[in-house]
């Protein structure tokens, strides 16, 4: 039965891809694509993979950070580099957007003796920081909308529920009536979001993650702005700041395989709305789709290799 329910998820997901591709090449020349592709400047693209890399690096730091505060400490910094690249490369190749969390809870257990609860806690704070941050930068993008795009979609009303949920979710504890009547079922989840609290509001450490989360998804976005120059079309980056963090944000649900087709939907309608042509958009959306995936197979490479070890 579980297997089925796999299965049928997997299949979903894949529809989803694929209905968003179909939709989207019925709509866009795919010569115009494949012409947009031709005349790349492969240097800034190069650099565009080591920006990536430092993606890479600067999300293994923040994993680092959170397990020394949790007393993971004898994990080092190399292991756990290693963990999440290969969890990268689970990422895209999984139908479940979590499975490289899954991966990197796994090897916290198998090799370093952690607890269970403490590697799913590990996992679970560093994601969940890395999705607040990712929200904070979309809520300060729908600020700097035009006004006359921001009046026809009115969406800022939907984050400000969003940040009341999290809110009420970080202090459960606090609230005894949500605690007893409503939050039953996540009761046993309560000391994830008290320590994530405690994280959040009452040390550096937690202020620091949230900062180095946020220059993440900042260096996402200047990866988007290399991109952009090596094609050789002319984007604002104030316009890259307001329509990428929606595409990250929206690539996080769990609605397609690794985010294709709902990441690039996202990009072409964002930048039309800035007057980018389609096909210029979905190249650009495809090339990053493709850099990412070529940065993670080095995370394939460490997993074989460690596999041969083991």
């Amino acid at each position: 039965m579980k297997i089925s329910k796999k299965i049928t998820y997997f299949l979903a997901k894949i529809s989803v891809t694929t209905l968003c591709f179909v939709y989207i090449f019925n709509n866009i020349n795919f010569s115009e694509v494949l012409n947009a592709s031709k005349d790349i400047n492969y240097r800034l693209i190069m650099w565009a993979v080591f920006v990536l890399i430092i993606q890479v690096f600067l999300a293994s730091y923040r994993w680092f950070i959170i397990n020394k505060h949790i007393s993971v400490t004898f994990t080092k910094f190399r292991q756990l580099l290693r963990y999440v690249w290969i969890g990268l490369f689970f990422n895209q190749v999984l139908p479940s957007s979590v499975g490289g969390d899954f991966i990197r809870g796994y090897y916290l257990c198998k090799f370093h003796q952690v607890k269970t609860s403490e590697a799913i806690f590990s996992v679970f704070i560093d994601r969940v920081i890395g999705l607040l941050a990712l929200l904070f930068l979309s809520t300060i993008a729908l600020q700097l909308l035009p006004k006359e795009v921001s009046n026809k979609f009115p969406i800022l009303d939907y984050f400000f529920l969003s940040w009341l949920f999290i809110f009420i979710l970080i202090n459960i504890d606090k609230w005894e009536f949500l605690n007893k009547h409503i939050f039953t079922k996540l009761r046993k989840y309560l000391t994830y979001f008290v320590l994530l609290r405690e994280m959040l509001y009452e040390t550096l450490i937690g202020v620091f993650n949230f900062i180095i989360s946020m220059f993440i998804h900042v260096l996402t976005i200047i990866v988007f702005f290399i991109i952009s120059l090596a094609m050789g079309i002319e984007i604002k980056l104030l316009d890259l700041f307001i329509v990428i963090p929606f595409a990250i944000l929206l690539m996080a649900l769990p609605l397609s395989f690794a985010g294709w087709g709902i990441r690039e939907g996202i990009i072409v309608f964002g930048f039309n709305l800035f007057g980018l042509p389609s096909h210029l958009s979905l190249t650009l959306s495809l090339i990053y789709g493709f850099l990412v995936l070529a940065v993670s197979l080095f995370g394939a490479m460490v997993w074989i290799k460690f596999n041969k070890n083991e």
